[in-house]
């Protein structure tokens, strides 16, 4: 008897042991890209042994552009996947995903840019090609774009290959990218760079997210868990043991990048996930809950009545151990000893649930913070929706009493001119009234059109050569004859000639611009005395500024309508009136900004900063010898001068080498050193007699510009000047140029080279 007992229980304590220590399981973990330090706490927990150690499988399969890991895990084809801001995106759409884990606490994704380009920020990026996800892997970059007003249409949006290679031929003018790769290439290679960091721009989502489905959570919480635990272990080990972990990448997972490039990445990756602040895979539910709420504000997706089941924690497991019942009843005489085990089981379990339940509390009290706080948001919005219609009601008030006095005065003069006593001058006087008035309402009906246009790109810049100085002067002299001003009350603040210079520049819109803001000064302050100057305080920006001494303004009026200035996407103001809501739509087709300042002793100064485009006017010298002895024979060289000549130079010191070559013959110049500038002022200013493209390989010229700037104008001359592959002159014409020219060459070689060309 003793020994059936003995036996009996043996079985049941290998059964229990067995119980304890759970057959292997297979699971498969689909990373997001390809192998690389990305990855590198997977690898470790792998290598390390953390996974076999709680008898788990795991076969790690790289990521592919083709590829969709979302698709992998909601469907069940693979267990766990590696996602970013894209796993909220489609939980939200409905897809049973569960969050585990957030890896990295911020981002690598960034837009790069070439540090000689002139985009500083996102919405410089309007009308420029930009390599980036349009779908909801793109979404963190996407939101920086909805974040500050500028819509994904507004840009001309290239399928992302993958490669740096569009972005170093100049074919894209921004790329996304991750901060911790892409920036090792450029400067690796000297190539000068600027990011373009959402998180600068109030955008931090987490990045790297470890997720799993609903199915596995509910079915098997145990292996959920013991996933989870042997990852963050073996992203603890990968961090503090870099080197070893580049190492064993090269070697067994991924030849693609050298050791030094994986190494650059880890220590950047390091940063991003900051585990001496924050425990690795940390997750802040408020941080979720605001990315949610933004994707949703921006029409990017649908918030669910609750994101509770988004984020894990265990349900209970239902599954009922049959086995273990039989033994129970089979086992009578060890029902004591399997009594205290069922206790202690069952104890564990109470305890579990209770957890569970303190922190289901916890999260319960955080969803209904979260939800006051999305309420007192709704409320903010809601007043500010209304504020902005009340803007609106106020300007439309006043743009109606703008437009009744000419049109009653046309009115009135009419009337007068059906007189039948109406002499010969009067009724002159009374013609000129009415066309004045009509100038005056055609004006009006321009000035909206400025304020009402959505697409600046829709009102062309009507580019006009213009010397500064003299633009203010001869407006100056032309309002104080017109208002009958005193000599004094206008001061001009002029730069030196020899600091002046030709410009091109939208002189109709500039114009305006200083009407307005000088009518305003004496309307408000009749007798005010004003002074009107400009200066060129940074590269290719003009800064025009006009100054009155009158009442001035308060602090809440400087910080409202500084507020309505920067604010792209606001185009009323009730304290700014119909003038000012003008000014700042005018400058802002000219794509600059406008703002206002006060000092008591200064006055109050109204500021606006405009881009414009250099011009040399070269002189020219009857007894210059223009050619060299090879051309001296050579007759109609006078024939350049008074030419207009637009030059795309990307090299400075390029352009100043062909400026030089030109030198005497009495042509102007205008350089343009992108190509969108060569668009801008074809498009604008109709003086140019030739446009002239420097080019090294076509392949890195915009075709479409140069066929846009042709279908413009299409006998003007558009020459490209080449370093290579002259005699392929076929290849050149059909991309849109006239003709090719060699270089580099002789003075007078060049110079002969353009007579061929201008009538």
């Amino acid at each position: 008897m003793k020994k059936y007992f003995l036996l009996t229980l043996f079985l049941i304590v290998q059964f229990f042991i067995a119980g304890a220590k759970p057959a292997t399981q297979k699971v498969e973990l689909v990373l997001r890209w390809k192998h690389q330090f990305q990855f590198a706490g997977y690898y470790a927990a792998l290598e390390k042994g953390y996974y076999s150690e709680l008898g788990i499988d795991v076969e790690i399969i790289e990521g592919t552009p083709d590829a969709s890991v979302l698709d992998m895990v909601s469907s069940g084809k693979a267990i766990f996947g590696v996602g970013n801001v894209e796993v909220l995106a489609s939980y939200l759409r409905g897809e049973p995903l569960v969050l585990l884990a957030s890896i990295m606490q911020h981002s690598p994704s960034v837009l790069i840019v070439k540090e000689s380009s002139n985009i500083y920020n996102p919405h410089d990026l309007v009308d420029k090609n930009v390599m980036l996800q349009s779908d909801e892997r793109g979404y963190e970059l996407l939101s920086m774009l909805y974040n500050e007003g500028v819509k994904p249409w507004q840009l001309n949006i290239v399928t992302h290959t993958h490669s740096i290679n569009e972005f170093l031929a100049n074919e894209v003018d921004a790329i996304s990218a991750y901060i911790t790769s892409e920036p090792y290439f450029l400067e690796t290679y000297g190539i000068p760079y600027r990011l373009i960091k959402p998180s600068s721009y109030g955008i931090d989502f987490y990045s790297d997210c470890l997720f799993t489905n609903r199915w596995l959570v509910k079915q098997n919480p145990e292996l959920v868990d013991d996933f989870v635990s042997a990852s963050l272990k073996g992203w603890e080990y990968a961090l503090n043991n870099k080197e070893e972990m580049v190492a064993l990448i090269v070697k067994k997972y991924s030849t693609a990048k050298t050791y030094n490039q994986l190494l650059y990445e880890a220590n950047e990756i390091h940063k991003l996930i900051n585990p001496e602040l924050v425990a690795i895979g940390h997750t802040n539910q408020g941080r979720w809950f605001s990315m949610a709420n933004f994707l949703y504000q921006q029409g990017l997706t649908e918030v669910p009545e609750s994101m509770d089941n988004f984020f894990y924690h265990k349900e209970p497991n239902s599954n009922i151990r049959w086995d273990w019942i039989v033994i129970f009843i089979t086992s009578f005489l060890l029902i004591a000893l399997l009594g205290i085990l069922f206790y202690v089981r069952v104890g564990r379990a109470v305890t579990r649930k209770t957890k569970e339940m303190s922190i289901l509390l916890t999260k319960l009290e955080e969803q209904n913070k979260r939800i006051g706080q999305i309420n007192t948001q709704l409320l903010s919005a809601r007043e500010i929706a209304e504020e902005n219609l009340r803007d609106k009601s106020t300007f439309f008030a006043g743009l109606t009493s703008e437009l009744k006095n000419p049109v009653k005065g046309m009115v009135h003069a009419a009337n007068e001119l059906t007189k039948p006593d109406i002499g010969g001058a009067e009724k002159e006087q009374l013609i000129w009234e009415i066309r004045n008035l009509g100038d005056t309402l055609d004006h009006f009906s321009k000035d909206i059109t400025s304020i009402f246009i959505l697409d600046p790109s829709a009102e062309r810049i009507s580019y006009c050569k213009t010397e500064p100085n003299v633009l203010i002067k001869n407006f100056a002299d032309k309002y104080t004859k017109q208002h009958s001003l005193g000599k004094e009350q206008i001061k001009l603040n002029l730069l030196s000639p020899l600091v002046s210079q030709k410009v091109l520049i939208d002189k109709e819109k500039v114009l305006r611009s200083l009407d307005i803001l000088l009518s305003n000064a004496l309307k408000h302050t009749p007798g005010v005395k004003a002074q009107i100057g400009w200066s060129n305080d940074q590269p290719e920006m003009l800064t025009f500024w006009l100054n009155d001494n009158g009442a001035g303004l308060s602090l809440e009026q400087l910080a409202q309508l500084n507020q309505f200035f920067s604010d792209p996407l606001r185009s009323f103001s009730k304290g700014a009136g119909y003038g000012l809501t003008l000014v700042k739509a005018l400058v802002h087709l000219m794509k600059g900004t406008v703002w206002v300042t006060y000092e008591q002793s200064v006055g109050t100064t109204f500021f606006f900063r405009i881009p414009f485009i250099p011009i040399d006017t070269l002189l020219y010298l009857d007894s210059m010898k223009v050619f060299d002895k090879d051309h001296l024979q050579r007759i109609g060289y006078n024939r350049l001068r008074g030419k207009t000549i637009l030059i795309y130079e990307a090299h400075l010191n390029n352009y100043i080498l062909t400026r030089s070559m030109l030198e005497g013959t009495g042509c102007t110049l205008i350089q343009a050193s992108n190509m969108e500038k060569v668009l801008s002022v074809s498009l604008g200013f109709n003086g140019i007699s030739m446009v002239l493209v420097s080019v090294s390989v076509l392949s890195n010229i915009d075709i479409s510009t140069i066929q846009k700037v042709r279908n413009t104008n299409v006998d003007m001359p558009i020459i490209a000047n080449v370093t290579y592959h002259v005699d392929e002159r076929k290849k050149y014409q059909l991309a849109g140029f006239t003709d090719v020219i060699q270089r580099p060459t002789s003075r007078g070689q060049l110079i002969f080279n353009l007579l061929e060309f201008i009538g």
